[in-house]
């Protein structure tokens, strides 16, 4: 089984219709909307896919070690529709790229061991890490707003839905914020 590639799948035929490669690591996340998809790699790259050509549209090199998750965003301005791309990854940091060019916005920098896991809702980011923390981040800005502790392991997985997070941790606990 190749680790490298994407298979997408028709829901209704159980067939795989579509294999995107080009990865040349392990596909350990990725993220899509009906038209394009986010892949990221132990390969410390980023791909962004159109899911209607099937062509990779770019590739970012992303991370100094591998990307654990991404996230496509479409913030709606009062003037203007900005789309990004947020990953994660085990180098501890937390990357905001412009998805039409591909170039890097800014890099967050705060946790103290590998970011596992992001979410992204009303111009927050909020980020678990095995540092046993969470983070919560103003996109715009890059600015950290609030450390949460609790965890007494490291968080591998959180959904933030825009009030309230919850994670999941190594602790053998999930905990409601």
């Amino acid at each position: 089984m190749k680790l490298d590639s994407i298979k997408i799948w028709d829901m209704d035929t159980k067939e795989c219709i579509q294999v995107l490669g080009g990865h040349t690591g392990s596909v350990l996340c990725l993220h899509y909307n009906e038209n394009y998809l986010v892949s990221g790699s132990s390969d410390s790259t980023i791909m962004i896919w159109s899911l209607v050509s099937g062509s990779c549209l770019k590739r970012i090199h992303a991370h100094l070690e591998s990307v654990l998750g991404t996230l496509f965003l479409l913030i709606l301005g009062v003037k203007i529709a900005e789309e990004f791309i947020v990953s994660c990854s085990k180098d501890s940091s937390i990357k905001i790229w412009d998805f039409n060019t591909g170039g890097l916005i800014r890099t967050l920098n705060g946790h103290r061991a590998a970011v596992n896991a992001i979410e992204c809702k009303n111009g927050l980011i909020v980020s678990a890490s095995g540092d046993r923390t969470i983070k919560i981040w103003s996109l715009l800005t890059g600015e950290i707003l609030r450390t949460i502790s609790g965890h007494l392991r490291g968080i591998a997985c959180i959904q933030f839905d825009g009030k309230l997070i919850v994670s999941g941790s190594s602790d053998q606990t999930i905990r409601v914020w």
